[in-house]
């Protein structure tokens, strides 16, 4: 099975930061949140792995070479239509899928491979299938209502209020059809998203299925809330042996109080009299000055954080137009 991941997109819901950095790129754990995805795919049996790319292609596409020299194997296609929204960025991926079975998901899903295994399993047979969460949606959540046997009835794409009984809807679609048609008629038809192609696939009588998945093992990053929350669970689960944190014969960090959880990459400079943690992960090659604390944050590689710099609840990146920049 192929993997078509869509990652084009602006990521304006993160802020700031992804005016210079992609998205797919942030570091979760000190390791890019695509890369998570990628490894998490191929633990399932997936191989082959096409990604649309577009805003900061270029970044984008340096990463996925060096994934590449990892043994990925990688199809990167520029979705020139990018902006107008993610139908445009699968459209773009459609030649390189030639009608072969494919999971679709966004490049900001992070998720458990127990969880991913039971669903490719649950939808082995099935032409069409999305995963779904067993509770009631909020307001600004797309949701899906099903009939016996895990068949979809309707799917609401909608900013509205749902029914009691209604599913969240989540970005993660296994395929064995030929959907190209759909998204050509979405197209004509000023769709913007690919959920409102499967609502015209479903109104012409066809059938699609959805079963659920836990809401701890599944999370779509839209904000950097999010993305310090699945840093922390990450963090918490990590070997004792993987988390680093201050011991009474390390000279390098004797001065610097560490609360753990704690992961620090290679090449981290940390100065005396810093406060570290707990959830904080330092990305490669980064310079902590004297008297900084940290705490619920995520420092991305290559950063320069002050002395007497207070961080909390962000995540620190160092771009070329600002000397560094707390998000929030």
């Amino acid at each position: 099975m192929k993997a078509v991941i869509l990652a084009a997109g602006f990521g304006t819901r993160m802020g700031k930061l992804t005016q210079y950095l992609p998205k797919p790129l942030i570091p979760i754990a000190n390791k890019p949140l695509i890369q998570h995805l990628l490894e998490c795919l191929h633990a399932c049996n997936i191989d082959e792995f096409i990604i649309a790319v577009g805003h900061l292609e270029n970044q984008m596409n340096q990463f996925l070479n060096d994934l590449r020299e990892l043994g990925f194997n990688i199809t990167s296609i520029y979705a020139k239509n990018y902006s107008k929204g993610p139908i445009y960025s699968f459209y773009a991926c459609l030649d390189a899928i030639d009608q072969d079975q494919f999971l679709l998901t966004p490049a900001d899903l992070y998720i458990e491979t127990t969880a991913l295994l039971e669903f490719l399993q649950k939808s082995k047979n099935d032409p069409l299938a999305f995963a779904f969460y067993d509770t009631s949606p909020y307001s600004n959540q797309p949701s899906l209502s099903l009939s016996k046997n895990n068949l979809v009835n309707t799917i609401n794409t909608k900013l509205t209020l749902h029914d009691p009984g209604a599913k969240v809807l989540l970005p993660l679609m296994v395929s064995r059809i030929d959907l190209r048609n759909y998204i050509e008629r979405g197209i004509e038809l000023a769709f913007t998203k690919v959920m409102d192609v499967i609502q015209d696939y479903l109104t012409k009588g066809n059938k699609a299925f959805a079963y659920n998945v836990k809401d701890s093992s599944l999370f779509e990053i839209d904000s950097i809330l999010e993305a310090l929350n699945v840093n922390q669970i990450i963090l918490q689960t990590l070997p004792i042996q993987d988390l680093s944190f201050k011991k009474n014969n390390d000279n390098k960090y004797r001065q610097v109080n560490f609360i753990s959880p704690v992961l620090i990459g290679k090449n981290v400079q940390i100065d005396q009299s810093s406060i570290i943690g707990p959830n904080v992960s330092i990305g490669n090659h980064t310079h902590i000055e004297r008297n900084v604390k940290l705490h619920n944050t995520i420092v991305c590689p290559q950063s320069h954080v002050p002395a007497n710099t207070t961080i909390s609840n962000a995540i620190f990146f160092k771009s070329p137009y600002t000397h560094y920049n707390e998000m929030r």
